[in-house]
C-alpha cells in the first residue's frame, strides 16, 4: 500500500513543481526565475482574451489586476486593453512611443547637389533633417522623406542626419552619406590625351576653348619622307629632332592631319569639305578649326591687323627679334616652329608661326592641292590667312567641340 502511495505521489509533486513556473517559447528555454508565465518570442505578440463590454462585466468577482481586451470599451465602440484594479474596470493609458529610426534610401547625387532619400519610419508623423548630429539645429521636412541639398562641391564625400518624429518625441538619427561626382572639366584646365598622356594647357578666348600648344601626337618620321594612310598618325619635327617637337608640337600634312576621311589625301581629285566639324587628330571631344573657326578668333581679337600680336608668344625667347606687336593677350601663345617643305627640308624657325586649316581651297585648277593656313611672324603685329599646298608640314590646333 505505502508503496502504490509513493508511486502516485511522486508525478504529482513533479506536475505541482511545473506548474510554478510556465515557459510558452520555441526554443524550450525556461522562465526567468521571478516569472510564474513567460511568453518569449521575437515575432509574435501576446493576445489577452476578448471580450465585449457586456461580457466583461458578467465576469464574477474579477480579481485585481485581471486584464482583458474590451472590444467595445473606447470612444464610438473601438476597443481598449481594460485593467481590473480599485474594484472597478478601466481602460489601460497607453503609453507613448517614439517612431523607429529611418532606413536610408538611394540617393542621388550631381557635382554640385545631393537629393537625400530615406525610408518611411513606422510610427512617425513627420521627419527632421540635419548636416550636424544636432537634432535642435535640424529642418523640419513635414512629411516628406527626401530633400535636395545644393551648392555642394564636387567629387566630395557628405554626412547628414535624419530623425523620425511624432508627438512622443524622436527618434535617434539616421547617418545618410552620398558622395558627389567628380569636378566637370572647364576650359582653362589641361587636358590629357589618352592616347599618349600627353598633356595640354587650354585658354578660353570668347566662345572658343584652344589648346594652349600645338598638337604633338603620332611617330616621328624623318623630313625627307611623306606622311602615309598606314593606320598610324606620323608627325614631322623640325629639323629631325624629337626635342623640337616637345616644345613646338607635330608638323603635319593635310591628309594626315584628317586622317585620310573618306578617302581624302593630299594629291587626289577635289575632295569636298563635309557638313560638320572633323576630329581629325584631335583628341575625342576636340576638333580641327576651319576657315570660320580662324574668323572667329581673329575678328574676337581685334581683326588681321592686330590679332596676330594678341597671339604670339610675348618674349623673344622664342622669337627672332622684334616680335614686333607682341603681347600675347589671349593667352594662344603662338610660337614660330616654322614648317616642313614638300622637298623635305625645314624652314623659318624662329620668325613664322603656321597653323593649318580644315578648310580646301577651290576646286578648279591646282587648287585643289591647297587648304587653308594662318600665319604669325616675327615683323608684324597683323595675321594672315591665305592658302598653301597641302603637302607642307605646318602646326595644328585643336579646337573644343560645342
Amino acid at each position: 500500500m505505502k508503496k502504490n502511495l509513493a508511486c502516485w505521489l511522486i508525478p504529482f509533486l513533479a506536475v505541482s513543481n511545473l506548474l510554478a513556473q510556465v515557459s510558452i517559447s520555441g526554443d524550450n528555454s525556461v522562465p526567468d526565475p521571478s516569472a510564474g508565465l513567460e511568453v518569449k518570442s521575437t515575432a509574435k505578440g501576446f493576445l489577452p482574451p476578448r471580450m465585449n463590454k457586456a461580457e466583461m462585466y458578467s465576469i464574477q468577482s474579477p480579481a485585481a489586476g485581471l486584464i482583458v481586451f474590451c472590444t467595445d470599451c473606447g470612444a464610438s465602440s473601438t476597443g481598449r486593453m481594460v485593467i481590473y484594479r480599485n474594484s472597478s474596470w478601466q481602460i489601460l493609458k497607453s503609453s507613448c512611443l517614439v517612431p523607429g529610426i529611418p532606413d536610408a534610401g538611394t540617393h542621388s547625387a550631381t557635382y554640385n547637389s545631393v537629393t537625400w532619400n530615406w525610408q518611411p519610419a513606422a510610427g512617425a508623423s513627420g521627419y527632421r533633417w540635419g548636416s550636424s548630429a544636432n537634432y535642435s539645429a535640424s529642418v523640419s521636412m513635414g512629411t516628406s522623406s527626401t530633400y535636395t541639398e545644393s551648392g555642394l562641391n564636387c567629387n566630395w564625400l557628405y554626412t547628414r542626419y535624419v530623425w523620425a518624429e511624432n508627438s512622443c518625441g524622436h527618434s535617434d538619427s539616421a547617418v545618410i552619406t552620398a558622395t558627389t561626382p567628380a569636378c566637370p572639366w572647364t576650359c582653362g584646365q589641361n587636358i590629357t590625351d589618352p592616347r599618349d598622356n600627353k598633356e595640354y594647357g587650354t585658354v578660353q578666348i570668347g566662345a572658343q576653348c584652344w589648346f594652349r600648344q600645338n598638337l604633338n601626337v603620332g611617330t616621328m618620321i624623318n623630313g625627307t619622307q611623306n606622311q602615309t594612310n598606314n593606320g598610324l598618325i606620323e608627325k614631322y619635327c623640325y629639323n629631325d629632332l624629337s626635342g623640337n617637337c616637345n616644345v613646338y608640337g607635330g608638323m603635319y600634312r593635310w591628309g594626315e592631319m584628317v586622317q585620310y576621311l573618306n578617302g581624302a589625301s593630299d594629291s587626289t581629285d577635289w575632295y569636298p569639305d563635309p557638313t560638320g566639324k572633323v576630329r581629325g587628330i584631335c583628341p575625342s571631344g576636340w576638333h580641327l578649326p576651319d576657315e570660320n573657326d580662324w574668323s572667329t578668333l581673329v575678328d574676337y581679337l581685334g581683326g588681321s591687323s592686330e590679332a596676330g600680336g594678341k597671339l604670339k608668344e610675348s618674349t623673344q625667347s622664342y622669337w627672332a627679334a622684334p616680335n614686333t606687336g607682341t603681347d600675347n593677350s589671349s593667352g594662344f601663345t603662338a610660337l614660330p616652329g616654322g614648317y616642313r617643305h614638300p622637298n623635305g627640308s625645314f624652314y623659318n624657325y624662329n620668325t613664322d608661326g603656321l597653323f593649318r586649316s580644315f578648310t580646301q581651297g577651290s576646286p578648279s585648277g591646282s587648287d585643289y592641292l591647297d587648304a587653308g593656313r594662318l600665319t604669325l611672324s616675327y615683323i608684324s603685329a597683323a595675321s594672315g590667312y591665305a592658302q598653301l599646298s597641302k603637302r607642307y608640314g605646318i602646326y595644328v590646333r585643336c579646337l573644343k567641340d560645342e
